[in-house]
């Protein structure tokens, strides 16, 4: 079963348990990245452990670090996954 990347022990997973689940990632193309992230913040609010409000807050902080065009591409991201 594949580790969410939401999954309480993430904390607690070793550098290369993460560098392997970052290659995983690192050789999709952008629509596999966001199927997959759609497809986990589902899961995730199903089971409880994400929210809007969380999306939201992630959001804003995020934002004064990005610029315009990254910030009208999260705001994109964030319409498609709230749903």
């Amino acid at each position: 079963m594949k580790k969410s990347l939401f999954d309480k022990k993430t904390d607690s997973q070793s550098p290369e348990e993460l560098e392997k689940i970052i290659n995983q990632y690192s050789k999709k193309d952008k629509s596999e990245l966001f199927s997959d992230l759609k497809t986990i913040t589902e899961n995730e609010k199903k089971n409880g452990n994400l929210s809007d409000a969380q999306l939201e807050e992630v959001s804003k902080n995020l934002m004064p670090m990005l610029n315009p065009s990254q910030q009208r591409k999260l705001k994109d991201i964030l319409s498609q996954i709230k749903g």
